[in-house]
């Protein structure tokens, strides 16, 4: 019943349009989420949220490197949950992922200077990610430890548990679950119209019958995995993980490709390269 609400609201979401449906419900999800941020920060400890969330990103910046390369060289996987769950797997999500969000990213940035799309698709919703673990985590951080013993037991339900004692916990579990799903379809419906103008040959506006059999198609695979229980969840990271390794090389030339078009577009105009024709070779390349 709830995955077919979920595929019902992403359909509608989808064949609206780009600027209609898909946008409209971004949109609510990103106040959702800024709302919820905003109560915590209001009925919590305000101070200690703030404290957590500079020294964390201090400890981040100064760390990144080495924390970003650590793997278990010395120590065998099964010592080493963390680095097995952590740093490989979800590389490995990132970069699977990464062909269905980056053609996405790219239609709905189109118009906007490079500076633009730096600030809007990487660096502001990371810091809106970092507000979100700080501020939650330092709910967790500061509960009773009677609390964190119950949420380390049930790690599906932690956030739940932590936030039952918390002022207004209930109405903030409750925006939690909403924002689980609108997230959730939010997500869905970048990857049905990449898929979707992906098999219409790059269409800018793919067709609402491709992506109606795109929705259904991720819903079923979804429904398969949930069936397979914990089997499916450990099947789909090993399909990550698989389909991840050959998506690296096609990330790599994406690379080149980028500095190639970023060389022909402030690549100065010489005698020899008239100017309409420099203007043209740009289109091209642009076009390709």
């Amino acid at each position: 019943m709830l995955v077919g609400v979920i595929a019902l609201i992403t359909i509608l979401c989808a064949t609206t349009g780009l600027e209609k449906g898909i946008k409209m419900f971004s949109d609510y999800n990103a106040y959702l989420l800024v709302g919820l941020i905003a109560l915590v920060a209001l009925v919590g400890p305000t101070t200690a949220m703030f404290n957590v969330y500079f020294d964390t990103m201090g400890n981040y910046i100064n760390d990144f490197f080495q924390d970003a390369l650590m793997l278990p060289t010395f120590a065998a996987v099964e010592e080493s949950p963390w680095l097995r769950g952590w740093p490989i797997y979800y590389y490995a999500w990132a970069i699977a992922w990464a062909p269905f969000v980056g053609p996405f990213i790219a239609r709905v940035s189109k118009g906007r200077t490079v500076k633009e799309f730096i600030l809007g698709s990487m660096l502001l919703p990371c810091l809106g990610i970092f507000v979100w673990i700080a501020f939650f985590g330092t709910i967790g951080i500061m509960s009773e430890p009677d609390v964190l013993a119950a949420a380390a037991a049930s790690s599906k339900a932690a956030t739940f548990i932590v936030l039952e004692n918390f002022p207004m916990g209930t109405v903030i579990s409750i925006g939690v679950v909403i924002a689980l799903f609108t997230c959730f379809i939010t997500s869905l419906n970048s990857s049905t119209f990449t898929l979707a103008s992906m098999c219409e040959d790059g269409s800018e506006n793919p067709s609402k019958k491709m992506k109606i059999i795109w929705v259904i198609a991720q819903v079923a695979m979804a429904l398969t995995l949930m069936m397979g229980s914990q089997t499916g969840i450990e099947l789909l990271q090993s399909i990550s993980l698989i389909f991840a390794f050959p998506l690296i090389f096609v990330l790599f030339l994406c690379i080149i490709s980028t500095l190639k078009m970023f060389r022909a577009e402030f690549e100065p105009v010489t005698d020899s390269q008239p100017q309409p024709l420099k203007a043209a070779a740009r289109e091209k390349l642009l076009s390709e």
